[in-house]
This record gives structure tokens, C-alpha cells and sequence, in this order.
């Protein structure tokens, strides 16, 4: 089964990223722990937000302005149902609506340029069949 929170996009290793999961973008989600589960790849993956205006928005922001919870000068207004394509190392974003930004209703994503491995193989350790020598 496929997690909710990963959504398949036509394009191969591409992959869309509910945030929230299941919860969505809304107060009360550990953003910070949600980013934390996933590996990011830029100019290949990205994040869809599901809202409900005007009681959530969802800003674009400098890293400053996420710091510093400023809703006054954002880089793009991301609309409610929408995905974002991720085409920077780092991404900001806070809802827009006044008080929630300070109750962490925020999201900072960090991308590599390159997926990690899909495909992980252990190699067991060697054991010797040989008794130990004598001491």
C-alpha cells in the first residue's frame, strides 16, 4: 500500500508529497518532523498543499521572513490544492494568516540534487569456519 502522503506522478522517481499526510496544512502538525521523514530531489519531486481559504494560505517565503513569521513579503502565494514544484536546495513556507505562522503553521524543506538509492542491499559479515588458534 501506498502511504497517503506520496502521491505517484507520471514522470519516473518523480514523487508528490502531501504535506501533512493525512492531517494536511493545518495548525497542530509537526511540520519540521513531517519534512523529516523525506528525501527531497529537486527539479524532480514536489509538495502539495490542501487548504481550505480563508481559513489557511499558504506563502512562499525567504528564509528571514519564515524566521521572523513575515507575511508582508512573500515570493509567491501558493494556491489551495496545488502542488509546488521543488527547484531550490531550500524552500520556506508559512500560512499567511495572522497568529499561525507563530503557532507553527510552517514548513522549511530542504532538496538534494540527486535521489538517494531506492535499492538497499546489506552485505552479511564473513565469518571463518576455522577454530581460533590456540593462546
Amino acid at each position: 500500500a501506498i502511504a497517503s502522503s506520496l502521491l505517484l506522478s507520471d514522470r519516473a522517481n518523480a514523487r508528490a508529497y502531501l504535506v501533512g499526510d493525512d492531517r494536511h496544512w493545518d495548525l497542530g502538525v509537526d511540520y519540521a518532523q513531517w519534512a523529516s521523514k523525506y528525501s527531497f530531489v529537486m527539479g524532480q519531486d514536489s509538495l502539495v498543499f490542501i487548504y481550505t481559504p480563508p481559513r489557511h494560505s499558504v506563502l512562499q517565503v525567504t528564509q528571514g521572513d519564515f524566521d521572523g513569521c513575515n507575511i508582508n513579503n512573500p515570493i509567491a502565494t501558493i494556491p489551495p490544492n496545488s502542488s509546488f514544484a521543488i527547484a531550490s536546495p531550500k524552500a520556506y513556507f508559512i500560512c499567511g494568516v495572522p497568529g499561525h505562522c507563530v503557532s507553527n503553521l510552517k514548513l522549511a524543506i530542504t532538496a538534494t540534487t540527486t535521489a538517494p538509492s531506492r535499492n538497499i542491499t546489506a552485505t552479511a559479515p564473513e565469518f571463518s569456519s576455522s577454530p581460533p588458534p590456540p593462546s
